[in-house]
Parts: C-alpha cells; structure tokens; sequence
C-alpha cells in the first residue's frame, strides 16, 4: 500500500464517518421519548465522536496532499424524522458494528502508511468502545447481526 491509495481509503472511511446514523438521529430532531432518555446522552456522544474522526481524517488525507472528498447525507436515513430514538437504536447498533469491520479492513490496508495507520487504528478502538457502550446500555438485546 502505499500513500496514494491512503486518501482514497480515509476519503471512504469520512463519509461512512459523516452519514452516521448517530449524526443524523441527533441532527433530524428524532422524538425522544422517556423510553429513550437514558439512550440521548450516548447518541450525542456518538454524533460529536463521528464528527471528530471525520476531521481527523480529513487532516491526514490533506497531509497526504490530496483534497478530502464531500460528503452528502444518506437518504434512506430520512425516515429518523419520524421515530422514537429508542426505535431507531437497533440501526444505530447495526451501523457502528460495520463501521467496526470497516476500520479493521482499513486498518490491514494502510499498514504501511503510518500517519493513516495510526489514526485509523485509535478511530477503531473508539468505535469499538463505542459500540460496547451501546450494547451495555441496550443489556445486549440490541445485538445486530455481525
């Protein structure tokens, strides 16, 4: 691998960073029951967490010397303007599980590239605590299919 196909893989990686279905719960005003009360708190951490990586690896691509890509929202999340949180939880669960797999095959590909590397692996580890916190508030029963 070398660093030319870097930004390619971190561009990919920004977008699927920036149409998070976390950002767009929070952003789409999705109605927040008292069943979801206890679920909002980590959502928002999530959104804010999704916002961070996707500048991180927007200043690696751009070390790199190529230009980070724009990203649009994705339109078969419009539906979150219509659901308690609660409901859409189990799709939040399922997306940061593949954004999990997704990191780790980026992972195996930026090996040598360092700068890439090194973000990408910590943006992982984040992920995955992530994804335990949700499965720990949800006790498990949220589990999406891997």
């Amino acid at each position: 691998m070398t660093d030319t196909f870097a930004p390619q893989i971190l561009n990919e990686l920004m977008g699927y960073e920036l149409q998070s279905l976390a950002i767009r719960a929070i952003e789409s005003t999705t109605f927040i029951s008292g069943l979801s009360l206890a679920e909002e708190p980590l959502v928002r951490k999530l959104a804010a967490q999704h916002h961070k990586n996707a500048a991180r690896l927007a200043e690696v691509v751009s070390s790199l010397g190529a230009s980070p890509g724009m990203r649009s929202l994705d339109a078969t999340t419009g539906d979150l303007h219509f659901v308690d949180l609660i409901q859409a939880l189990p799709r939040i669960v399922e997306y940061q599980q593949r954004l999990v797999r997704l990191y780790e095959s980026a992972g195996q590909q930026l090996v040598e590239c360092p700068s890439a590397y090194s973000v990408v692996a910590n943006i992982l580890k984040q992920h995955v605590t992530m994804l335990e916190e949700l499965l720990a508030l949800t006790n498990g029963t949220l589990v999406a299919s891997s």
